[in-house]
């Protein structure tokens, strides 16, 4: 069975029937930008999922986020509920990120972590100095910061790890504040 493209005015019955529209694909001209409009004329909410930049299945979804009318962004169907339920009891719970190791770190332990290098391996003086903090307080913590996978040691030179670049590679490392606690 072919499918048939939608009328003009099934465009508006569709716009009609709806508390909102989700616009996820839409070429320039197309079915689903006319649905767009009659739900702005309706007064229905307008909420799109924007796509790839490079996609001509995105410009249409593109070009109503920059259009005046309202369309709001949304990501996912607890966004959809929330717009379209009673106010201020259907509210999506926000996202979060996950905690990574350096997230941990306190505010020292993360700035000794900046000025390892991570290509060349450095001294811990040379570090000290990088991280304007004592040669003490960096000796203290570069064996913190070798136990969480953060630096390497070779023959007393430090450098960064791939999981101080990419941090999930060390999510499964210790927790504690980096520049002290229980490591």
């Amino acid at each position: 069975m072919l499918h048939q493209p939608a009328t003009p005015s099934q465009d508006r019955r569709n716009a009609a029937a709806t508390l909102g529209t989700v616009v996820v694909e839409a070429q320039v001209r197309s079915g689903a930008r006319n649905t767009a409009r009659h739900a702005v004329e309706l007064d229905r909410q307008l909420m799109i999922v924007p796509g790839e930049a490079t996609s001509p299945l995105s410009v249409g979804v593109h070009q109503l986020a920059r259009e005046p009318g309202g369309a709001r962004i949304v990501t996912r169907a607890a966004e959809i509920i929330e717009d379209l339920g009673e106010l201020g009891t259907d509210l999506a719970e926000p996202l979060h990120s996950p905690d990574t190791v350096l997230d941990r770190l306190d505010e020292i332990a993360a700035r000794i972590l900046d000025s390892v290098p991570r290509r060349t391996a450095a001294l811990p003086a040379q570090i000290a100095a990088q991280a304007g903090t004592t040669l003490r307080e960096v000796n203290r913590t570069l064996p913190l910061l070798h136990m969480r996978g953060l630096i390497e040691d070779t023959a007393g030179r430090y450098r960064q790890t791939k999981a101080a670049i990419t941090p999930a590679l060390a999510a499964g490392r210790a927790s504690g504040a980096g520049g002290g606690g229980d490591g």
